[in-house]
């Protein structure tokens, strides 16, 4: 099996970007928590399309009124997203105390392709109104 190996260079690159673009996400919802106003989906505020995650908010209050099928129908991952997020926060954070490299396992990073592919699947299928 052929493995494509990354450049050191291009790895600590691609750790850069990433941090800018984290620092611009806290941002983009700072802006827009400090106006008190839910920050919208920045994919979506851009390009129209929604992402796999949009709708997560709308389904957390739905079921907090008791809406269970607005709940699913805003998104119908918001549960599995919840937990595949607390699980990496947690192995993450428990692999950045050991002194260890900071990255999920293939499981995790396989679970999540699945769930965010599937996710934006579904907002296509389930259509606008839900977006």
């Amino acid at each position: 099996m052929w493995l494509l190996r990354i450049p050191v260079w291009v790895r600590s690159s691609m750790k850069k970007v990433g941090l800018i673009a984290f620092g611009g996400y806290i941002l983009w919802n700072a802006t827009w928590l400090l106006q008190g106003s839910l920050p919208p989906s920045i994919l979506k505020s851009i390009t129209g399309l929604p992402c796999p995650t949009t709708g997560m908010t709308r389904s957390v209050l739905s079921l907090m009124n008791g809406d269970i099928w607005s709940f699913f129908l805003y998104n119908p991952f918001t549960t599995v997203y919840i937990v595949l997020a607390g699980i990496s926060v947690i192995f993450l954070l428990s692999r950045f105390l050991q002194k260890q490299e900071v990255l999920l396992p293939k499981a995790l990073e396989w679970g999540w392709c699945l769930f965010l592919f599937s996710g934006w699947v579904l907002k296509f299928a389930l259509g606008k109104n839900y977006w």
